[in-house]
C-alpha cells in the first residue's frame, strides 16, 4: 500500500535524441535537475514509478538509472503523483497494472495533447461551458522504442495541480470520493454535506446537476466535443459561506479521455487543428455518434447516475426529473444528439463485460434509457 500512497519516484536519464518533447516538460522539470546531477544540454530526466522500475529497466537498457529518489504523494488516480520539488503540477507516470480493462500506460502522442489541442480547448471551454476549469496538459515525455506498443510504458505527463487553480476561500474534491461508502454503509456525500431530509439531497442534486450539465453538454452540442467527464476525472469546487458549502463549479483533467469530431470542432471554431508531433490526435478523429455515446456514458451512466443513488433521489425518480429537466433545455430540437439522449433506449458503455473479458476496446450496448425514469410507486 505504501507504493500507491507514497511511492518512490526513480529517475533516469536518456539522450534528447531518444525521447520526444513536447511543451514546457524540460522548464518544469528544472528543480530536478541539479539533484539527479543532469545537464540541461546533454541529457533529459524522466521519473518512474517504483512498481514501473523493472518493466523500464527490462525494456529500455539505454536508459542511465540515477540514484536519486523521491517519495511522492499519491493521488485517488493511481498513475498520478505530487512531489514536494514540484507542488504546482501533477505528474501521470505509467504503470503496468490492469484497471478497467486496460493497462495503465501512456499511449503514444498521449504526451503532446496538450499542445495540440490547447487553443481549441481554452475557447471551447470559453464560449460553451459554465463554471469549468481545465487542469491543462503543460508537457510531457515520450520514451522512444522499435515498437510504440513498448514506448507506452515509459514517460511523463506534467498537468497543472487542482489546488492551484482554485479562487481565494474555494476547495476542491474529487466527485468520485462523494459516492464512496462510508464505515456505517452510507455515502461519503452525506456525511460531508449532513444532509438531514430528503429535500436537502434533492436540493443539492438540483444545484450539482444544473451545474454539471452546463458544464460539460454544451461543449458536445456545440462543438462535437466531449469531456471524460466520469467521477475520477472531475473535480468539485467548493466554499463555505455563511455556515453552509456553496457549489461554484468543476475541474477537469485528462485529455486522453476526450472524444472529439474533428470536423464539427474546426467548423465551429474557424480554424484548423494544429498538427502535433504525433498529427492529428485519434481522439479527435471520432464519429460523431461515437462523441454522443461516450458523453452519455462519463456525464449520465458513470457519474450522474451514481450520485442520485448515494443521494435516494434514484428510485423516486426525482433525480432523473432534474437531469431530463435540464437535457430538455440544453438539446436542441430535433438534433441527433436529444434523440440519443432522450429516446427510449440509449447506448450503453459495458463495463463489467470488458473488464471480465479483458477487452481493451470500448463496448456498448443498447439499453432502456435511465434519464426517462420515472418512480412506479
Amino acid at each position: 500500500m505504501a507504493s500507491i500512497l507514497n511511492p518512490t519516484i526513480h529517475f533516469f536519464a536518456l539522450e534528447k535524441t531518444q525521447v520526444t518533447i513536447s511543451g514546457e516538460y524540460e522548464k518544469l522539470m528544472e528543480p530536478i535537475l541539479e539533484k539527479v546531477g543532469i545537464s540541461r544540454n546533454s541529457e533529459i530526466p524522466v521519473p518512474v514509478h517504483e512498481l514501473q522500475v523493472p518493466v523500464v529497466l527490462k525494456y529500455f537498457t539505454h536508459a542511465r538509472h540515477i540514484e536519486h529518489t523521491e517519495v511522492a504523494k499519491g493521488q485517488a488516480s493511481v498513475r498520478t503523483i505530487v512531489m514536494d520539488s514540484m507542488p504546482q503540477v501533477n505528474l501521470k507516470l505509467p504503470l503496468n497494472v490492469i484497471m478497467s480493462s486496460i493497462t495503465r500506460t501512456l499511449r503514444v502522442g498521449e504526451t503532446s495533447y496538450g499542445q495540440t489541442l490547447k487553443r481549441a480547448i481554452h475557447e471551447i471551454v470559453k464560449n460553451s461551458s459554465h463554471n469549468l476549469v481545465v487542469a491543462e496538459e503543460l508537457g510531457g515525455v515520450s520514451v522512444t522504442h522499435q515498437n510504440n506498443s513498448i514506448s507506452e510504458y515509459f514517460g511523463c505527463l506534467i498537468r497543472q495541480d487542482p489546488e492551484s487553480l482554485l479562487k481565494a476561500g474555494e476547495k476542491v474534491i474529487i466527485c468520485g470520493a462523494l459516492t464512496e461508502r462510508t464505515e456505517n454503509g452510507g455515502y461519503v456525500v452525506n456525511d460531508i454535506f449532513g444532509f438531514q431530509s430528503k429535500q436537502d439531497k434533492l436540493g443539492f442534486f438540483r444545484t450539482y446537476a444544473t451545474m454539471f450539465l452546463h458544464a460539460f453538454v454544451p461543449p458536445i452540442v456545440k462543438y462535437g466535443f466531449a469531456f471524460e467527464a466520469h467521477a475520477q476525472n472531475t473535480l468539485l469546487r467548493l466554499k463555505w459561506d455563511r455556515g453552509n458549502w456553496e457549489l461554484t463549479g468543476f475541474i477537469i483533467r485528462d485529455y486522453a479521455g476526450i472524444y472529439a469530431n474533428q470536423e464539427t470542432m474546426e467548423d465551429a471554431l474557424g480554424f484548423k487543428i494544429c498538427t502535433g508531433e504525433s498529427g492529428i490526435p485519434t481522439i479527435i478523429k471520432r464519429s460523431l455518434d461515437t462523441v454522443y455515446a461516450s458523453g452519455f456514458s462519463a456525464i449520465i451512466q458513470s457519474h450522474l447516475h451514481r450520485l442520485a443513488r448515494a443521494l435516494d433521489v434514484h428510485y423516486s425518480g426525482e433525480g432523473w426529473g432534474i437531469i431530463r429537466e435540464e437535457l430538455e433545455d440544453l438539446l436542441p430540437t430535433d438534433s441527433e444528439i436529444r434523440r440519443t439522449w432522450l429516446g427510449s433506449q440509449t447506448s450503453y458503455k459495458c463495463q463489467l463485460t470488458m473488464k471480465l473479458e479483458e477487452k481493451s476496446v470500448v463496448l456498448h450496448y443498447d439499453a432502456i434509457n435511465p434519464v426517462l425514469y420515472q418512480s412506479q410507486v
